[in-house]
């Protein structure tokens, strides 16, 4: 059996935390997010698909115009500076 062994290309992501009062930070950022109030926002992906965030949910950018939803550790990310270096 040939089996081969892959492992991902290092990528950077960027990404804010709503924090229920930064919304005029993220829409800067972020052109794809709406206010929904009472501390919702609207993401509007490019794809068609939306997500409806709260207070303290991320939002993730991993390249040009490629935004979603979720915390980092989800993904393995680590803080930029911690591990890259090292690999």
């Amino acid at each position: 059996m040939n089996v081969r062994r892959y492992r991902r290309r290092q990528i950077v992501a960027e990404a804010i935390q709503y924090n229920g009062a930064n919304f005029a930070e993220i829409s800067a950022w972020c052109s794809y997010v709406q206010d929904l109030g009472g501390g919702q926002i609207k993401l509007n992906l490019p794809q068609g698909a939306s997500a409806t965030l709260n207070k303290d949910d991320w939002i993730i950018k991993t390249g040009k115009d490629a935004f979603g939803p979720g915390r980092m550790q989800d993904y393995g990310y680590v803080p930029f500076g911690d591990v890259w270096e090292s690999l």
